[in-house]
């Protein structure tokens, strides 16, 4: 569960970092939209990073993580 935590927060932050670049172009430099555009940009930044983690975190809770266990010396279970 940590590991979706994680990979949720790294994602989400990559989103909200490219919606508070677009805010600033449109509102500062373009001086375009209005607070409901904003509003609906942010929306969609959050559920983009929804959508954008919902197979991973599935893929992480429901597929078993196997470890393959080798010896030092390429000596495997299959050495002899």
């Amino acid at each position: 569960m940590e590991l979706i935590k994680m990979q949720f927060l790294e994602i989400g932050s990559v989103f909200l970092a490219a919606y508070l670049s677009a805010f600033i172009i449109i509102d500062q430099v373009l001086k375009l939209g209005d607070l409901k555009t904003q509003f609906i940009l942010l929306l969609l930044s959050i559920a983009m990073s929804v959508i954008s983690c919902i197979v991973p975190a599935y893929k992480l809770l429901y597929t078993p993580f196997v470890i393959n266990h080798e010896e030092e010396g390429g000596r495997g279970q299959n050495a002899y």
